[in-house]
């Protein structure tokens, strides 16, 4: 982390984002071939580790991620956010983690357009109805949008304005449930 906060600014930024996201990519890459394949014993075993991998990696990314670039963020985002569409418990908690980390963070360099996206999605998740979310996770998810709104509107006034009706839709539907 230290590292990558003493890179800001140079062009080994880049170099040392790309390398984060090329290891997120390929944990992704090898739970998605294994899940894929057929139904063995030696699939199920590779199945679990990959999953460990890719929730080991999401933990680094809550450290990590305020501390890429702007590309590298960009990258990883659409990834997060289909993730947490998954909605497995464990995952879910350790993606909100990392996005809320992100949003909080006064130094990431979030792009707006990857941001807005995200915030969309969990809105409409939150008013889908597919799944009961826990208490603690829409709070979370309310921390995210919230800190992500304030980030959005410094960064994009316009699709800050665009995305804010339907994600304050979904809430107010979500609320009207209670």
């Amino acid at each position: 982390m230290e590292v990558l906060t003493n890179l800001h600014g140079t062009h080994a930024l880049t170099t040392a984002s790309d390398s984060v996201v090329s290891l997120f990519e390929r944990s992704l890459a090898t739970v998605s071939k294994s899940l894929s394949g057929g139904k063995s014993e030696m699939v199920q075993s590779s199945n679990t580790t990959g999953a460990v991998e890719v929730l080991h990696m999401i933990g680094a990314l809550k450290q990590l991620l305020p501390h890429l670039s702007a590309k590298a963020i960009g990258r990883i985002l659409p990834h997060l956010g289909m993730l947490h569409e998954l909605q497995q418990p464990l995952l879910t908690r350790t993606v909100l983690d990392t996005l809320q980390a992100l949003c909080m963070s006064p130094s990431a360099d979030i792009p707006a357009a990857s941001l807005g996206e995200i915030l969309g999605r969990l809105g409409s998740l939150l008013s889908s109805g597919e799944r009961r979310n826990s208490v603690d996770e829409v709070t979370v998810i309310s921390h995210v949008i919230q800190h992500g709104f304030d980030r959005l509107h410094g960064a994009d006034h316009h699709l800050c304005v665009t995305k804010l009706p339907a994600v304050f839709h979904s809430l107010a539907g979500m609320l009207g449930k209670f």
